[in-house]
């Protein structure tokens, strides 16, 4: 999720991108990496592409799993630097893929369907390099009327933060089931979906604040204002309250994946 820093307020991308992979990879992306494995059974033999990999949960999860080989690619350079392992992962665009035709088994893309300029295109790119009975799995948040805890939060930044602020922190939550499907659909894939559900787990709510907005592209705006931070955390305490629990913040967050299939005979 990468901005320009608006307040000239010196910004390090790859100390977020670190500070991400630190604080809220094993309490996000992991465990929902954890869950698509669980339904989504890696093939026996063939490559994994771990698209809009990040600093690479799914990846780490697949080889935890017994994949073979997992390659990354995403657009941020930072969190491509941040990446472990790094000596797998490419820059390039989701819509233009740098692989040849049918080179994967397993293509994974970890909530960033929703950030692609051309979400047809990029689907359409992941129909080619996928093998004839290969899957695309893309998953997704659900929107903040589902999502509690993470409307509290998006609540809160807006409040303090503006709604320009919000907008880009509510990106992750857009995408709905009948978009990601009509993506894949209209690229080929014969597309089913399955409800996944994680619980997010912080030691309190000023945790969440801090290291949410240090992780994403709020953070430049906060470099400046360090004030807002527990006046955000303040903001959102009313709403959270009803999931705090003796050892910290727990909350459901539901997402869903959506899964493509290209049928056996397509080339």
């Amino acid at each position: 999720m990468e901005s320009p820093n608006p307040t000239g307020v010196a910004f390090d991308p790859l100390s977020a991108a670190r500070y991400g992979d630190r604080y809220l990879t094993p309490v996000l992306f992991e465990p929902l990496a954890k869950a698509v494995f669980e339904q989504i059974p890696l093939p026996d033999r063939g490559r994994l592409l771990d698209l809009a990999c990040a600093t690479g949960a799914v990846g780490r999860a697949a080889l935890v799993r017994g994949a073979s080989q997992v390659f990354g690619l995403d657009l941020d350079g930072a969190r491509l630097a941040a990446r472990r392992p790094r000596n797998d992962g490419c820059r390039a665009r989701a819509e233009q893929l740098p692989y040849r035709d049918a080179a994967f088994s397993l293509v994974v893309c970890q909530h960033g369907l929703m950030f692609f300029d051309d979400r047809t295109r990029a689907a359409a790119e992941c129909f080619r390099v996928l093998s004839p009975g290969g899957r695309l799995v893309a998953t997704a948040w659900h929107a903040t009327d589902r999502n509690r805890g993470f409307g509290a939060l998006n609540r809160a930044l807006a409040a303090e933060l503006g709604e320009r602020a919000a907008g880009n922190a509510a990106v992750p939550f857009s995408l709905s089931e009948s978009a990601a499907a009509q993506a894949l659909d209209g690229a080929g894939f014969r597309s089913s979906v399955i409800q996944l559900e994680i619980r997010v787990r912080f030691p309190s709510v000023d945790a969440l604040v801090e290291r949410f907005v240090r992780s994403t592209s709020l953070a430049p705006l906060v470099a400046a204002r360090e004030y807002a931070l527990p006046r955000i955390a303040d903001r959102a305490r009313a709403d959270l309250d009803a999931f705090l629990t003796p050892d910290g913040l727990d909350f459901p967050a539901p997402a869903f994946a959506i899964v493509g299939e290209k049928p056996a005979g397509s080339t």
